[in-house]
Parts: structure tokens; sequence; C-alpha cells
């Protein structure tokens, strides 16, 4: 919904959506594009990294147990996600 909400509100959802309730809405963005094409979300990315956290103990970006989390992140998946984490200018949230 909240793709159709960004990408067809004007053309289609404005003239045949009357209402929208989202109950606990969750999204997952790593913020990490294919390198091929910089338009599109890598989901291999997701797979490989964003999925995995929980085994890991890794429960929130930024969080207050951030900095631990950051540095077993970095040993496990490698000097790219470290770099892309380490950068990250966002509010603390959860990971699911």
């Amino acid at each position: 919904m909240f793709y159709g909400l960004s990408h067809i509100e004007e053309s289609f959802l404005q003239h045949n959506l009357i209402k929208f309730i989202a109950m606990a809405p969750c999204s997952i963005s790593t913020g990490k594009m294919k390198d091929s094409d910089p338009t599109e979300v890598d989901h291999a990315f997701y797979n490989f990294v964003e999925f995995q956290y929980h085994k890991l103990g890794i429960y929130d970006v930024k969080g207050p147990d951030w900095e631990s989390s950051l540095k077993r992140g970095c040993k496990v998946f490698g000097k790219e996600w470290c770099n892309l984490t380490s950068t990250l200018d966002v509010q603390p949230y959860g990971v699911q």
C-alpha cells in the first residue's frame, strides 16, 4: 500500500481510495541501491544483511547498543556494510 501511495496516488488512488488505515505499519529500508541501477533497491543486500540482524543480536540501528552492534556487523558483513552503516544519519529504529 505504501508503494501505491508513493507511485500511483494522483493517477489512481485519489479517485478510487476513500480511506487507508495502517495499523502498526512496518517498512524496511537500507537505503542501499543497486550499483548497476541507482533507482532500484538492492534486494540481495537485504537477504545477505538485513534479514540476518537478529541472528547476530542486532535489534536496532543507532539505538543504545549501536556501537557494539556496529562492531559486530563490521566483523561479519565486511567493509562495504561498515562504511554504509557507520555514516548513516538517521533517527534510531528497530530492525525486524
